[in-house]
C-alpha cells in the first residue's frame, strides 16, 4: 500500500487547543488530506475529539530550527497530529480494508508537510530522524490515555 497526500485541508482560525507540551484539545476538530491510497483517491479525514492530547512533532535538533515542534499554523500542525494519531492507532484507519503500515503513516506527515509548502529535504530528513528515534516506540503508544479521542477516516472518491 502507499499513501500520496495532494493537499491539506483545515478549518479557518486557530485549533482549539490549551497547553502545552502536551496539547489538549478543548473541543472536537477536523481536518483532511486529499490523498491517493494504494491508486484510490479520496480523502483522509483526521478527527481529534475533546480531551485528545499530543505532542506535535519531536524533530531533534537542528532539525527542530527548520521542523518546530508547534507553529500555530494548522495546516503544518495538522500533519503532525495525523501522524501521532495513525501512530498510536497502529495504522487503523476506518473506511479502509487494511491497517497502515508505519511507513506510510509516515508518508502523511512528510507529504502534507510538502503540501504546506517545506523543502522536500527538510520534510524528509525530519521524518527519516522521527522514524530512527521513535517508530518502535511510538508505534502503537498511547502515552496520554486518550488515543480512543482521535481516529483517521477513509473516504474514497465515488
Amino acid at each position: 500500500m502507499s499513501v500520496k497526500v495532494l493537499s491539506v485541508h483545515v478549518p479557518q482560525g486557530k485549533m482549539p487547543l490549551y497547553g502545552a507540551k502536551p496539547w489538549t484539545f478543548g473541543h472536537g476538530y477536523s481536518a483532511y488530506f486529499d490523498c491517493v491510497i494504494d491508486g484510490v483517491e479520496g480523502q483522509l479525514h483526521v478527527n481529534f475529539y475533546e480531551g485528545y492530547k499530543l505532542d506535535f512533532c519531536s524533530a531533534p535538533w537542528p532539525w527542530s530550527i527548520k521542523v518546530p515542534q508547534f507553529l500555530d499554523d494548522p495546516a503544518y500542525d495538522v500533519c503532525a497530529g495525523a501522524h501521532d494519531v495513525g501512530f498510536g492507532l497502529e495504522g487503523y484507519v476506518k473506511g479502509l480494508n487494511k491497517k497502515l503500515k508505519a511507513g506510510e503513516v509516515d508518508d502523511i506527515i512528510r507529504g502534507g508537510w510538502r503540501c504546506w509548502g517545506m523543502s522536500r529535504f527538510f520534510a524528509s530528513t525530519a521524518d527519516m530522524f522521527l522514524v530512527f528515534a521513535h517508530t518502535k516506540r511510538h508505534w502503537g503508544a498511547d502515552q496520554y490515555k486518550c488515543k480512543d479521542k482521535a481516529e483517521l477516516v477513509w473516504v474514497p472518491n465515488v
